[in-house]
């Protein structure tokens, strides 16, 4: 199988040589949880992230831990490590912008890797070089795999939450994908041996914007 140019990260990490079927992209799906800690003084200092994969993509996985004769548990601690380093090449697949600019995160921490259901599920933590101050400012961020070979949804606002001790006046949105008809068509013709176009997964992308109001306003 063929790996992805950003995500090779996620499906070719431990699927190298696993056929999936001829279907149209995405091939693998990703429900997120992201929990943004904002401290008292209306500033983001870190990102939690859960990832839940979908349940083919995991049985690929266990199914490998068996070919090498590995344990689940030897398995799934390789996925995790192997994830989060080439993930740590495209600033963990994160397009976070604070008033339009750029946002740069250190190496992920507190990685943790468990199966639900049958689903694998990595939870990891990308910490800021310096807090973000928030207040009359307006952060963006969209997740996603730039060629659309993995579709990365939070689904619902419920699974975008704001924690600490300033978050309870910030708000944040969930702005749902709105892909053209051209780019659901060109999506729906890509089979697996097919390379979507570098940027196709940003038509695919939710957007999420965090907004706090400054001090009496």
């Amino acid at each position: 199988m063929r790996r992805l140019a950003c995500v090779g990260l996620l499906v070719g990490l431990s699927l190298s040589g696993v056929a999936l079927p001829v279907v149209a992209h995405p091939h693998s799906w990703i429900d997120m949880v992201s929990r943004l800690q904002i401290d008292e003084q209306q500033r983001l200092t870190e990102l939690h992230l859960s990832w839940l994969f979908d349940e083919f993509y995991s049985a690929t996985v266990f199914d490998e831990a068996q070919e090498k004769g590995h344990s689940q548990q030897q398995e799934l601690a390789l996925f995790l490590q192997d994830t989060l380093a080439n993930l740590a090449t495209e600033n963990y697949l994160n397009r976070m912008t604070l008033d339009g600019k750029k946002v740069h995160f250190g190496p992920a921490k507190e990685g943790k890797v468990s199966v639900s259901d049958g689903q694998i599920r990595i939870d990891y933590t990308l910490p800021l070089a310096q807090p973000l101050p928030l207040a009359g400012h307006r952060l963006q961020f969209a997740i996603y795999d730039s060629t659309y070979y993995v579709e990365m949804l939070h689904h619902t606002e419920r699974a975008i939450q704001l924690e600490g001790a300033g978050a309870s006046q910030c708000q944040r949105r969930l702005q749902p994908p709105n892909p053209s008809a051209e780019q659901m068509s060109f999506a729906l013709s890509l089979d697996k041996t097919q390379q979507g176009d570098d940027g196709l997964g940003s038509a695919f992308a939710e957007q999420i914007i965090v907004t706090c109001p400054q001090s009496g306003n």
